[in-house]
């Protein structure tokens, strides 16, 4: 099974200032924040845990 997801590349608006927040080297985004970024809500309330 494979979970779908936004690349940052692609991503927009409010997810695009999520992944700003956590982004690493060359744009990179750990594969746990990817499997949030098709609800950016709950992406912002694991960032805040």
């Amino acid at each position: 099974m494979r979970i779908a997801h936004v690349p940052y590349a692609q991503a927009g608006g409010r997810l695009k200032m999520l992944y700003d927040r956590i982004k690493g080297p060359d744009d990179n985004v750990d594969n746990v924040t990817l499997a949030h970024c098709l609800r950016p809500h709950s992406m912002e309330g694991h960032m805040a845990l």
